[in-house]
């Protein structure tokens, strides 16, 4: 049973059910997903700056708390959407106590998108599960010259390798379970939004990405062009992974493998550096360095795909080291080493593994 509850996130206060999380609740809200919907509004800052982002969907609202805060703390024209009669009716007032206008609808969200007339700078999609049945009808929506598209799947369990057949039905890619198989799991999403943009003419450039526990999200920036989408298209690819030896690396269709094939997938970077240098230079806000904000912004100094797991090596090497020891080792053997936001047990780098071994033995 959910009980209507006050909460306070950012500058908005607003209802919503507290109870299980689940489907069952009468209005969804997830408490947890507060930290993402703090990162939501503050990559908004430089959205709405470098891109002039000005108006805003919400697909799958819910209790809009997201949508609101857009509008109350950036300043966007929201427009949210949700099937659930009683989700728009707290939609309502929420914008209400929270002194905001958005506008609000009650409709099948593909139905929505097909019958709305006009277009979205940007397009928030956040569902149950893959994205994947809301993106071309997202995509025809979208503002083609500096569109942002925000694109979450938390169908984990299939893009990380669990459930192998439901990935290539909804993703059309052969997932590989890994301990980095969430790096992998957003690469492979990101594939797809590209995919399905490319028939447009759309180039779907990702921005900013992260995975946090079953949650994937993705930020990316549009530009209309074939010569635009055939530049991203060749930065996808296939990947490889060898369990006995831990080697991994890009494979080439037609040479031998080392190792388990898996994708395709994106093999680009998953952060922009325009993006990650505005924060870090920005007088204001700083921005909030919670701790995944840091570790996101460690890992997007090495552009290298997949990190190495610590407990990994050290079975296989049967030493064991700090991880701060033997990032510092790397780096003074001129390597690039950080930690990693997939995984507090994790370590990207450009050394290889023979490399990496080296150094647990030394």
């Amino acid at each position: 049973m959910s009980t209507k509850t006050t909460f306070k996130e950012g500058k908005a206060e607003f209802h919503a059910f507290s109870g299980t999380i689940s489907k069952k609740l009468d209005v969804f809200y997830n408490p947890d997903k507060a930290i993402d919907r703090d990162l939501n509004v503050m990559l908004m800052r430089y959205f709405t700056d470098a891109f002039e982002v000005k108006t805003g969907l919400e697909l799958l609202a819910a209790s809009g708390v997201r949508g609101i805060r857009l509008a109350k703390e950036r300043g966007m024209v929201m427009t949210l959407n949700d099937i659930n009669p009683d989700a728009c009716a707290l939609i309502k007032e929420n914008a209400k106590k929270n002194k905001v206008s958005v506008e609000v609808h009650n409709d099948d969200a593909n139905r929505f998108l097909k019958n709305y007339r006009g277009s979205f700078d940007y397009i928030d999609i956040d569902p149950f599960g893959t994205p994947m049945p809301f993106l071309e009808s997202a995509l025809l929506k979208l503002r083609k010259k500096n569109g942002v598209l925000a694109i979450t799947a938390t169908d984990s369990s299939a893009l990380c390798g669990s459930y192998p057949k439901a990935c290539m039905r909804k993703y059309a890619s052969i997932p590989l379970k890994t301990a980095y198989c969430h790096e992998l799991g957003v690469r492979i999403l990101i594939k797809s939004v590209i995919l399905a943009a490319a028939k447009y003419d759309i180039a779907l450039t990702p921005l900013f990405s992260y995975a946090r526990r079953d949650y994937m999200r993705v930020y990316f920036g549009a530009r209309q062009g074939a010569t635009r989408s055939n530049e991203l298209l060749s930065q996808i690819g296939y990947f490889q992974h060898n369990f006995k030896t831990l080697e991994r690396g890009v494979y080439i269709p037609g040479k031998k493998a080392y190792g388990t094939v898996m994708g395709p997938l994106w093999l680009g970077p998953l952060w922009d550096d325009t993006l990650m240098a505005y924060f870090k230079n920005a007088p204001f806000e700083s921005p909030n360095k919670t701790a995944l904000w840091n570790a996101i912004e460690r890992d997007a100094q090495i552009k290298t795909a997949g990190f190495y797991h610590l407990p990994n090596l050290f079975s296989k090497t049967g030493k064991n080291k700090k991880r701060d020891v033997l990032i510092a080792q790397l780096e003074k053997k001129g390597f690039r080493a950080s930690k990693t936001h997939f995984s507090p047990q994790g370590i990207r780098t450009n050394a290889c593994v023979a490399d990496i071994k080296k150094a647990l033995r030394t």
